[in-house]
């Protein structure tokens, strides 16, 4: 975990091979988008690939913003549902790459 002036970072990554550049030989787990916002303790944001192309940040209200998205986007076209899409990841990126290596 690093420390930031926004408050605590831990890297994520979407590949064991950018965890690889990033941390080396290393033990390792793997979990969902859903699990992982149960996992970060409030206060404590996600920086997603730190060494690759297009690193960016996500915090736990959005991943829960996410989360309840996808869980809409899931329910039966005969309910009353949101019309939204999802957001892409290149979406996400560009809002939350602030203060991420430019």
């Amino acid at each position: 975990m690093a420390r930031t002036d926004e408050g605590p970072l831990v890297a994520v990554f979407t590949s064991v091979s950018g965890l690889a550049l990033y941390a080396g030989a290393c033990d390792w787990a793997s979990t969902t988008v859903e699990d992982l916002v149960g996992l970060l303790p409030d206060g404590v944001r996600a920086l997603v690939d730190p060494l690759g192309e297009q690193p960016f940040v996500l915090d736990r209200e959005v991943l829960r913003a996410l989360v309840v998205d996808a869980a809409e986007e899931a329910v039966p076209a005969s309910t009353t549902r949101s019309d939204r899409s999802l957001p892409s990841v290149g979406g996400l990126n560009a809002e939350h790459r602030e203060g991420v290596g430019g």
